[in-house]
């Protein structure tokens, strides 16, 4: 019994470390309802973990089994900013926009790759739109 909580306690020590133990007891089971929101949050730990990569993988892994993700392909667009590869976050940042146009962040995230474009009106068409959708801080851009 006891290792097996101790086991459960470091499972929980760390949000990457959670979501990978879920990860691991999906393994083949991609069928069952909620399983992509695993792929997001373990893509979204490694993110902020700065492993790129392995976020792309399982942020890819989670459009995959539902390809109508709307926050995947935001977050996905957040990773390829950083990597610097502005055309496949606007790609993604426009296709989370297309599934849910109410929804701020891919227009801060596009408004962000059209600054580093030197695209400074679409960055300010963009801060506009997240401002009217609620975001008070893109006001002020």
């Amino acid at each position: 019994m006891l290792p097996l909580t101790l086991q459960r306690l470091v499972s929980f020590s760390h949000p990457l470390l959670l979501w990978d133990d879920a990860a691991r007891l999906l393994d083949g089971k991609e069928n069952r309802p909620g399983v992509e929101r695993v792929y997001h949050n373990r893509g979204l730990a490694f993110f902020k973990e700065r492993q790129y990569i392995s976020a792309l993988n399982d942020f890819n892994k989670a459009l995959e089994i539902w390809p109508q993700y709307s926050f995947v392909y935001n977050d996905r667009g957040a990773v390829y900013l950083e990597m610097q590869d502005y055309q496949k976050a606007l790609e993604d940042f426009n296709r989370s926009i297309l599934l849910k146009p109410d929804y701020f962040r891919p227009y801060l995230g596009r408004a962000r790759v059209f600054e580093l474009q030197a695209k400074p009106e679409l960055a300010r068409d963009d801060y506009i739109k997240a401002c009217t959708l609620g975001l008070t801080a893109a006001c002020t851009r």
